[in-house]
């Protein structure tokens, strides 16, 4: 609901946007549906949602055509890194409890660390105290409850847009372009300011470890322009063939889930050693330990307890199905 957020902050007529229990303004797809007469029977189901989703998204287009070209366009990494890199101030329009927070910012930096993650500085503010501040302070610009400094990641479509955009409701209040040009010039030409601020960002992330499993590090990065084309291969390919195109691979996680994907669907294809592997990473899958970063049998056994409890007839029937399920699910893996 990204787009309709920021479709609704820059154009406030284009969507209907509904108003919760608790008097705030919601982004549901089920509401914002009903809001704006679109039909949506069996809400949370896969293909419900999808045609739902489809349908705001037509709704977008047709009322707020030029924001969701532009929007459509930060899509894509290249060009999200295009609009920073070539715009001395854009318009960063968020939401936050339902409410838009438009704000006026200027590029700083990227990350040192993650060539994904960038810094801008939010133009309502002077950055002239800013830029010769300790790191104490401009790590509380960062991370404090006054946020002078926003982050984005120009993988996951972040909303940001040209400054044509830009409502009358920004914060800090519409100032002239003069102002932002000015100040955005300040940080622009303060190299010490723009390599502290990228060095910052990096320690953020210091004392995580490294990601293990390929579903933490799926925003890594997007695969290179050669194994697109190999990745688009490996989908029109036959079963037999694709096997023979993983290798091919240069991205590790795409290695890793087409032989997922193979397993899973051609079995009778992996070579022994293939699918004694596959067997040992599937049960250490299903009966890790329950602290595991995935939902275990023992974690799904522990919460049909808790469900047990409240349910009564068919449902408790239900629960019951379930257990046998994941009884013989565990049973299966061990004897593999």
């Amino acid at each position: 609901m990204r787009m309709a957020q920021v479709v609704a902050a820059c154009v406030p007529n284009a969507i209907a946007v509904p108003i919760n229990g608790a008097r705030k303004r919601t982004f549901k797809l089920e509401l914002i549906a009903e809001a704006n007469g679109i039909r949506l029977d069996n809400a949370h189901e896969a293909l419900a949602d999808a045609r739902a989703t489809l349908a705001v998204a037509q709704l977008l287009k047709q009322r707020a055509p030029q924001i969701w070209r532009a929007l459509v366009a930060t899509a894509r990494k290249a060009k999200t890194q295009q609009l920073i890199e070539n715009n001395p101030v854009l318009l960063l329009s968020e939401t936050f409890g339902g409410s838009p927070f438009n704000m006026m910012v200027a590029p700083i930096s990227v990350s040192c660390r993650n060539p994904n993650e960038w810094a801008l500085f939010d133009l309502q503010f002077d950055p002239e105290r800013l830029l010769i501040a300790d790191d104490g302070t401009l790590r509380d610009a960062i991370d404090g409850n006054v946020k002078m400094i926003r982050r984005v990641w120009v993988n996951k479509q972040p909303p940001l847009l040209s400054t044509e955009f830009a409502p009358v409701n920004v914060q800090g209040g519409r100032l002239p372009m003069e102002t932002y040009l000015e100040r955005a010039r300040k940080v622009r030409e303060n190299w010490d300011f723009r390599q502290r601020i990228s060095r910052l960002l990096a320690e953020r992330y210091a004392d995580e470890p490294p990601a293990i499993y390929v579903e933490q590090r799926i925003y890594d990065g997007f695969p290179s322009p050669d194994d697109e084309a190999r990745l688009a291969t490996f989908h029109r390919q036959e079963w037999p063939n694709r096997i023979d195109l993983i290798p091919s691979i240069e991205d590790a996680r795409y290695r890793e889930l087409g032989e997922r994907a193979v397993a899973t669907e051609q079995p009778q294809l992996l070579t022994c050693t293939q699918r004694m592997r596959w067997q040992a990473w599937r049960r250490e899958r299903i009966t890790a330990p329950g602290d595991s970063p995935w939902l275990t049998v023992a974690r799904a056994m522990a919460g049909l307890d808790e469900l047990a409890e409240a349910m009564l007839g068919e449902q408790g029937q239900q629960l019951s199905d379930i257990r046998n399920l994941l009884t013989n699910l565990e049973e299966k893996c061990a004897v593999e």
